[in-house]
């Protein structure tokens, strides 16, 4: 019986173990379970705002391709060629930055703004040619009419004179000795018209040369009357930030200038704006205002600094005009013997000036030379060597030039006084050469080297070392 006891107690013990075991095990499993749900809902929570977000991005980015007319199945990549390709044709002068579709558009608006204005000007002057035609149509009228009252005198008269010549004609037959008098009369009667003629002539001949006489006096007049190229300032410094090594000139949008362009620095008690007093040059960078602009300086010296009130100079441009020129010769502009007429012309170009006409030494002529050119830019002149279709456009240009009072300057001035600096890299060769490669060689051809012993008369000086001293 008490072994039957002792069995039961301890099944009951295992039994009780057992159910303790079990519990503690569904509790564990339980609380895992909740937590495996907490965490499932709050990896569902984040899944769901980060769709949120995902599907905010697309619709936006949807947006934006369709503000900027794109669809929705454009790749960003596709989209950022077209962005640039779409720049680069319609916005390929605008160079600030940021550069994007705003600041492009702004670009275009204020262009098209500038160009609208251009273009009413425009019209206004065409209006004015217009009304000018009726009134020069009413001028040729009237000079119609009168050659045509003076061609029917004419034929009056001719017709008068066949009457007479067929009267004298029948009375030439009738009577051929008073026609043969008549006839040595009218012989020596033209005698002396034809010598009345010539001397009439011989007096027109010395009054065309009085003329040349005084046309050349009037134009070297007209030419001492243009003082701006060589006495006339075309501005001044306003202000100068030698840190910053920029200036501000007081001209501006109003004065029509335009960046890039040069002029040359002189003092504010110069009397005369030669190279000799020339002190720096400075190039435009901005346009502040209708009568401000920026600058910096390109050539200055520290010993006679810029200064507020010094005043700037340049042939090529003055305020609300543009000076047109003409080209001839080799124009050498940097030195290496090659004509440069392309650089010349974008020079002028670019401070505002205009090329009317222009030849190389090849002979090749474009543009005419007017009265409203007021330079004649020469270089050298092409020599016996050349082609002499160059030769002769040279002495046309030049010919033109004196023929209607052109001032005519050589190319090396013009640059001088436009500020203009040749910065192309110069490569020296054999001794102090700017790289190894062109310096001497040696027999074998291989680029000298030097072997590392230096004489005792080239090693540097050092003080001698004296006990306790500072050496």
């Amino acid at each position: 019986m008490a072994r039957e006891n002792q069995g039961l107690q301890i099944a009951l013990i295992i039994f009780v173990i057992l159910t303790i075991m079990l519990g503690v095990t569904t509790f564990i499993f339980f609380k895992q379970g909740e937590d495996a749900e907490a965490r499932a809902e709050q990896a569902e929570q984040s899944a769901r705002q980060k769709d949120d977000l995902a599907r905010n991005v697309l619709e936006e980015n949807s947006r934006l391709k369709g503000f900027m007319g794109f669809p929705d199945t454009e790749r960003i990549e596709e989209i950022s060629d077209q962005v640039n390709a779409d720049l680069l044709k319609y916005a390929a002068n605008f160079r600030d930055e940021p550069r994007g579709y705003r600041q492009a558009l702004a670009y275009l608006f204020t262009t098209i703004q500038d160009r609208a204005r251009d273009l009413e000007a425009a019209k206004v002057e065409i209006q004015e040619l217009k009304d000018q035609i009726p009134r020069l149509e009413a001028a040729n009228r009237a000079q119609i009419a009168q050659h045509v009252s003076m061609a029917e005198q004419k034929a009056e008269e001719l017709a008068s004179t066949r009457q007479t010549f067929q009267t004298v004609r029948t009375r030439f037959e009738t009577d051929t000795a008073q026609i043969q008098e008549q006839l040595a009369r009218g012989r020596e009667q033209a005698t002396q018209n034809v010598r009345k003629i010539s001397s009439t002539l011989e007096d027109a001949n010395k009054r065309i040369q009085g003329l040349t006489g005084e046309l050349r006096d009037q134009q070297r007049k007209i030419r001492e009357f243009h003082v701006d190229s060589h006495e006339a300032a075309d501005g001044e410094i306003t202000w100068v930030n030698q840190r910053n090594r920029t200036v501000w000139i007081n001209r501006g949008r109003a004065d029509a200038l335009e960046r890039q362009t040069t002029f040359s620095v002189y003092p504010a008690d110069a009397t005369t704006l030669g190279p000799d007093v020339k002190k720096a040059s400075i190039e435009v960078t901005q346009i502040l205002g209708d009568h401000l602009a920026e600058a910096r300086i390109v050539e200055d010296s520290s010993r006679n600094p810029i200064v507020p009130g010094d005043l700037v100079h340049t042939p090529v441009w003055s305020p609300g005009d543009r000076r047109r020129f003409a080209l001839a010769g080799l124009l050498d502009a940097t030195g290496d013997g090659r004509n440069d007429l392309e650089l010349v012309k974008n020079l002028i170009a670019a401070n505002g000036g205009v090329v009317d006409a222009f030849a190389d030494p090849a002979g090749n002529r474009q543009g005419q030379v007017t009265v409203n050119t007021r330079y004649l830019v020469v270089g050298e002149r092409p020599d016996e060597r050349g082609k002499p279709e160059g030769i002769r456009e040279y002495t046309r240009l030049v010919s033109e030039a004196e023929r209607l009072g052109i001032q005519t300057i050589p190319l090396g001035q013009l640059l001088e006084m436009m500020g203009w600096q040749n910065r192309a890299r110069v490569e020296r060769l054999g001794e102090g050469a700017t790289r190894p490669e062109l310096g001497p060689r040696g027999q074998d051809g291989v680029p000298r080297s030097s072997p590392g012993n230096v004489s005792e008369l080239f090693r540097p000086r050092t003080p001698p070392r004296r006990p306790g001293g500072a050496y």
